[in-house]
């Protein structure tokens, strides 16, 4: 009875060791998915951006890779040293893939379209002029994007050329020509948001939420095809909320 305990504690802590590395290795990837998640994106472009839907992808192939290891030592005769390094090093790669695709396609810019607010991500736009525009501000940082505006088009012809290319898949937030401080179009955001307070649809969805919103104002946000909300203080147009409906329907 006592070897057989012996024995017994002696396999146990093998197996912790022989676990080890496995563990550090889901230690590590677990921090680079939740830094992907929290640093990359912020609430709401979590959601709007699809940092949500990045960070289950990676915990979806943690839990493949944890549980084949794992499930390995159950069957410590069947001998499959190459075919578990080979789905382990396509395990990683796709993590590897996943994970710089999410800091591919993080929000870099949240900027005033005119009479809307766009997500722009960092795949949208020339990474130099991007790089250029963002040296500028020192409150500049990964997953909280910068809120700047569209500036006022210089002419008719601009217009025109600007709205064509919008209309043909380049937004006008695109366009680093475009971008200006976000304090400089306070008044139009201000205004802009006044207007859509007495949206209908906006209207009747606070009333159904029980949220007091007379002091408030409103400005749709854009990200590919998803559509939120985000109410702004009419005094000094910053953005205070964010809410998860369509106001275009």
């Amino acid at each position: 009875m006592g070897n057989s305990k012996g024995f017994f504690f002696m396999e146990f802590s093998f197996l912790t060791k022989k676990h080890c590395f496995l563990l550090l290795a889901v230690v590590i990837l677990l921090f680079f998915s939740v830094f992907s998640l929290f640093v990359f994106y912020s609430f709401p472009f979590n959601f709007l951006s699809g940092g949500n839907e990045n960070f289950l992808l990676l915990i979806f192939l943690i839990s493949i890779y944890t549980v084949y290891n794992f499930g390995k030592y159950f069957y410590p005769k069947v001998k499959t040293d190459k075919l578990s390094f080979l789905f382990n090093s396509v395990i990683v790669f796709l993590f590897i893939f996943v994970l710089f695709w999410g800091w591919f396609k993080r929000p870099v810019l949240f900027v005033f379209e005119y009479d809307r607010f766009r997500v722009v991500r960092y795949s949208d736009v020339n990474i130099k002029e991007l790089s250029k525009f963002l040296s500028n501000y020192h409150n500049a940082s990964y997953g909280k994007p910068l809120k700047v505006a569209l500036r006022p088009f210089q002419s008719e012809a601009e217009q025109h050329k600007l709205i064509f290319m919008a209309l043909n898949g380049y937004s006008l937030s695109f366009n680093h020509n475009l971008w200006q401080p976000y304090e400089k179009s306070y008044d139009s955001i201000k205004s802009e948001a006044k207007k859509w307070k007495n949206s209908e649809k906006i209207k009747n969805y606070f009333i159904n939420q029980n949220i007091n919103n007379d002091d408030l104002g409103f400005i749709p946000v854009i990200d590919n095809n998803k559509y939120w909300v985000a109410s702004i203080d009419l005094k000094n147009a910053e953005i205070l909320n964010f809410y998860s409906f369509d106001p275009y329907e």
